[in-house]
């Protein structure tokens, strides 16, 4: 440690008296403290990485200078910054109390027209004064958005972690500016920032479009099944229309419509326009709720730093599983448990894989996925899950291997005949999940037709046909296949995997393979499937005819129990 380090680390001591942990995270902890000079009380996060190299301590210390530039009400002030006498980094922020805007819509659900315009109003006053001191949020949530006191209008809104986002000048990520392991909530994520992108303001005009969304309907724009489900989503589906799910004024409707453009062009340049088309909305009277009395808040205290340290990073890293969690509420519309979780980020991705107490999963996705998992495999790190969301080079899916897998998910990226022999000679690969690869061939699918432990085994969108039916009719131990959107494999060709101790078929857009449901039914007959078959919902009403128009449907489609239908599921009647 060089004198100036000597220096910040003995006025550290000196100065700030630490209270009482408030919270702590993959690396770093916030503790409350007491700043024995200016007699008040703060939050103080220090950033936990051992052999920082003194680049990144000036990296650091840049940005969070660059922090402390931004001021407004509508933000969490950071006061102080340096190195502690261990060596780690810290942040003296600003202590404040109240609730997060995910508890408040935890406990009502939803919010009525003026008060969710309202709140809206504040966020993006402080994103506007986060945007004009050239940061980027990049983490913005429902979890990162404070309601604490009384304003004029009703709650102050106080925007968390805005000091230790992004820089827009620049492309670099710097994980010791936060502490957790994910740029980003899956919920909120804007489609370039999941495609690992350079990113501007208007990033963050797409998150907090999401978090609209959420607002007056009680539900997120999009949810799927796993973290990765729900990125790709952002980047592929558009939302249903804020009408559809709601009672709101076609001109809201219209704003978030443009806020949530998957173009960022084609959204609002700034927050001043976002604040002038949310001002320009009509408060028309409100049918789901009555009109709001502000001083009916309830805000028990939390401590910012809680929030402060809980938040996410990188999009590559490992997670430990979580305790058991109770379900997500209904208000979610099927938000998959873990997607959202602070502490363990999406340690609920694969409940049925996970074991609590155990290093559960590998995501290799964004700008580090190499250097963290070079790290993992240097600490001998072991993984049921692993899961590659990118393209990966030979050199880190040899590395990946190392982790010894028990669950292995790979979606658009390369998996040529090396690789899957590769994967044939894994031997605590147990599920293979892959969708869209590149390169699959029948060659390749052959090479894990003598693995004897492979249970389950997914190949959607890989363009199989008959003949890759026929290579998989000799896999010795699937009980659970998906085949969902290959067009060119037909109900004939199934038939080779008749008596195969198949339990769980999935041929979710595959035409033909069925022309109505007494041909899938039919087809699970034949097969012997003891459990489901599933149709995607893109066929649905072609195999169904007039099954919206069936009593008692509508509501099925529409209700809070069935957000999105993907799927028609044909269960096989039991004798």
């Amino acid at each position: 440690m060089d004198d100036l380090q000597n220096d910040q680390a003995s006025a550290f001591s000196s100065r700030y008296e630490l209270l009482d942990p408030l919270g702590e995270g993959g690396k770093g902890t916030v503790t409350r403290a007491r700043d024995l000079v200016l007699k008040r009380i703060v939050a103080i996060k220090t950033i936990s990485s051992p052999a920082v190299k003194e680049s990144t301590l000036i990296r650091f210390q840049k940005e969070a200078r660059l922090a402390a530039t931004v001021t407004g009400k509508h933000v969490v002030g950071i006061y102080d910054f340096g190195i502690a006498e261990n060596g780690d980094p810290y942040l003296v922020m600003e202590y404040v109390q109240g609730r997060t805007l995910g508890d408040v819509l935890a406990e009502r659900g939803s919010l009525g027209l003026a008060e969710g315009l309202e709140i809206l109003d504040q966020i993006a006053a402080g994103l506007s004064s986060v945007h004009q001191a050239g940061i980027v949020h990049r983490d913005l949530k429902t979890g990162n958005i404070m309601l604490t006191g009384t304003d004029v209008n009703g709650p102050l809104i106080k925007l968390l972690d805005f000091g230790i986002a992004k820089r827009s000048q620049s492309d670099e990520v710097d994980a010791l500016t936060r502490t957790g392991d994910i740029i980003g909530s899956p919920y909120y994520m804007s489609p370039e920032q999941a495609r690992g992108e350079a990113v501007d303001s208007r990033s963050d005009i797409y998150s907090l479009g999401c978090i609209a969304y959420e607002i007056f309907s009680g539900r997120v724009p999009f949810a799927g099944a796993t973290a990765l489900d729900t990125i790709n989503m952002h980047l592929r589906r558009e939302p249903e229309p804020l009408s559809s799910v709601a009672t709101v004024p076609a001109e809201l409707d219209r704003c978030l419509a443009r806020m949530l453009a998957k173009r960022r062009e084609e959204r609002y340049e700034n927050m001043t326009e976002v604040r002038e088309a949310l001002q320009s909305v009509p408060l028309v009277a409100d049918q789901s709720q009555p009109a709001p009395e502000r001083k009916r808040w309830s805000l028990p205290v939390v401590a910012l730093g809680t929030f402060a340290c809980l938040s996410l990073a990188v999009v590559a890293f490992v997670w430990r599983a979580p305790e058991p969690s109770p379900a997500p509420s209904e208000r979610t519309g099927g938000k998959a448990g873990g997607q959202e979780s602070n502490v363990c980020a999406f340690g609920d991705m694969f409940p049925e894989h996970l074991a609590p107490g155990k290093a559960a999963s590998f995501v290799y996705f964004g700008p580090d996925a190499s250097s963290l998992l070079a790290e993992s495999v240097t600490r001998g790190t072991r993984v049921r899950v692993l899961l590659v969301g990118q393209d990966i080079d030979d050199p880190d899916f040899e590395k990946a291997l190392h982790l010894s897998p028990v669950v292995v998910i790979m979606s658009q990226c390369a998996l040529d005949d090396e690789r899957m022999r590769a994967l044939a000679g894994l031997a605590s690969m147990q599920d293979l999940r892959l969708n869209q690869i590149a390169e699959f061939s029948d060659r390749g699918l052959s090479l894990l037709a003598g693995k004897k432990n492979l249970k389950a085994l997914a190949v959607r969108d890989c363009r199989l046909t008959d003949e890759s039916i026929s290579i998989l009719s000799r896999f010795p131990s699937l009980t659970k296949l998906d085949l969902s959107n290959n067009r060119g494999i037909t109900a004939s060709g199934l038939q080779l995997l008749k008596g195969k101790g198949l339990e769980e078929l999935e041929i979710g857009d595959c035409p033909n393979c069925y022309s109505k449901v007494g041909d899938a039914m039919e087809l699970s007959r034949s097969l012997g499937i003891p459990e489901v078959l599933t149709v995607a919902r893109t066929d649905t009403t072609r195999v169904v005819p007039g099954l919206k128009t069936i009593g008692g449907l509508t509501d099925l489609f529409a209700g809070e129990q069935i957000m999105d239908v993907s799927k028609l599921v044909i269960k096989k009647p039991s004798n």
